[in-house]
């Protein structure tokens, strides 16, 4: 299983950098884009629709706000990336949980990551084992290092609160998204970075 992220083309300055290797792989900014795209947010945030007992996202909802962070980025030349993580092996191990286990699982992979990255980026539902973020402000050239950064901090933690639980192995990938007027829409992007978690394994 390779779990190295896939190469991004370089874009335009400006956006978010990791922090150092020895520290938490929270996010910083060094030119913060990400304000431009609150009208957005506060716009669709009653249209948006989160999992049951979960900080994700459902995948309708994920489609309609990339949808429209796509149309505000060319407009403001603004970065933004998109950066998937997947539990490996998922079928193998969800046939060991019983399904609200299994259900905790996931849910606490999503809260993991939600305190790794900051309060503008987003999460939701790519696939039944894989979590898309959305980066504001993230540079397509650093998307690798970010990716890599959250993958390091979560693989081999356990899924569950359970001594004998398997741990998490994970697969990251990464696809910039911006600014492209006129390009992918946010369904095609979210295909695309699934079929980029699939060509990792």
């Amino acid at each position: 299983m390779k779990r190295n992220s896939r190469d991004a083309s370089a874009g335009p300055a400006g956006g978010v950098a990791a922090t150092d290797s020895t520290a938490e792989p929270k996010l910083e900014q060094s030119f913060d884009s990400r304000s431009g795209f609150d009208d957005v947010r506060h716009a669709l945030s009653g249209q948006l629709d989160r999992e049951l007992d979960s900080l994700l996202l459902s995948r309708s909802s994920l489609d309609r706000l990339l949808n429209a962070l796509l149309v505000r980025a060319p407009q403001r030349r603004m970065s933004l990336g998109l950066v998937a993580i997947e539990i490996d092996d998922w079928k193998t191990h969800r046939e060991r949980f019983d399904a609200p286990t299994a259900q905790a699982a996931f849910v606490n992979l999503g809260r993991e990551l939600r305190q790794r990255v900051r309060s503008s980026d987003e999460l939701g539902r790519l696939g039944e084992s894989s979590i898309a973020i959305v980066l504001l402000g993230c540079e397509a050239h650093l998307l690798g290092n970010v990716a890599e950064r959250l993958r390091l901090a979560l693989d081999g933690k356990p899924l569950v609160r359970d001594a004998d639980a398997p741990r998490a192995s994970l697969t990251v990938a990464i696809t910039p998204a911006y600014p492209r007027a006129g390009g992918p829409s946010a369904s095609a992007l979210l295909t695309e970075l699934s079929g980029a978690l699939e060509r990792r394994c």
